[in-house]
């Protein structure tokens, strides 16, 4: 977990595998999930894989984010999404199920730029 990060309460975590937070970053709201493992029904086995959430991002509420998955710099994960494969694009809103880039952020915004933790 990078400096100047949170999360705040309601969330779950499963560390089959890591789970990195950049700094400055927010899992807000609550109920969000993050599972680092899955079954692999062809091979009959457990697979984990890690997951990595950029610098200054923001996790919505009530989330769900896989194993493999990935945040980029600067990006928010918007409310009820599932992150499940690795994206690369910042400075955007990823939303949906499965969660998809839906909208450019822009790159000047206070958020982007915070020196200390919290939103004020």
């Amino acid at each position: 977990m990078g400096a100047c990060s949170a999360i705040v309460k309601g969330h779950f975590f499963d560390c089959n595998h890591t789970i990195t937070l950049g700094h400055h970053t927010i899992v807000a709201g609550q109920g969000s999930s993050f599972f680092t493992h899955g079954i692999d029904l062809a091979q009959n086995r457990q697979e984990s894989s890690p997951i990595r959430i950029g610098n200054h991002c923001m996790i919505g509420a009530c989330c769900v984010v896989l194993k493999g998955g990935v945040l980029p710099d600067c990006s928010v994960l918007g409310a009820n999404s599932t992150l499940h494969k690795a994206f690369s694009e910042p400075y955007t809103l990823y939303s949906g199920v499965p969660a998809q880039p839906v909208a450019t952020l822009d790159p000047e915004s206070g958020y982007f730029h915070r020196e200390i933790g919290f939103v004020p």
